[in-house]
């Protein structure tokens, strides 16, 4: 999910933050990827956490 919603925003290039003619903007790149990559790791965590845990609850019964 991340790497998608980075290289769109790099392909869109919204007021030319991501690209230039001459070369990428790695720290914005950096900082789209971070910003997307730790709420979807939580939150997948969180889930697979809660499916887990429920699974467990099912098989001791």
């Amino acid at each position: 999910m991340t790497c998608a919603v980075v290289l769109w925003h790099w392909y869109e290039n919204p007021a030319g933050i991501f690209r230039d003619a001459t070369d990428s903007h790695w720290p914005f790149m950096y900082d789209t990827a971070i910003s997307w990559l730790i709420p979807t790791f939580l939150y997948t965590s969180l889930i697979v956490y809660l499916v887990l845990l429920i699974r467990a609850a099912l098989k001791t019964r």
